[in-house]
C-alpha cells in the first residue's frame, strides 16, 4: 500500500522541508492541491469556488 502526504494550507516556503521529511519517513508521494491560492480571497460562503 502506498501513502501520500497532502500539503494543505501551508506556506510555500515550507514545501521543501516538508517534502524532505515526507521522503525520509517513507511516504510514496508529496501532493499539492491544484488550487493552492484558494485562501487568498475571503468569501461569505465556504462553498464558493474560484
Amino acid at each position: 500500500m502506498l501513502f501520500s502526504f497532502h500539503a494543505l494550507i501551508c506556506p510555500p516556503d515550507q514545501y521543501l522541508p516538508l517534502a524532505k521529511m515526507v521522503e525520509s519517513t517513507g511516504f510514496s508521494g508529496f501532493v499539492l492541491a491544484d488550487s493552492i491560492c484558494w485562501f487568498c480571497r475571503k468569501f461569505e460562503s465556504f462553498w464558493v469556488v474560484i
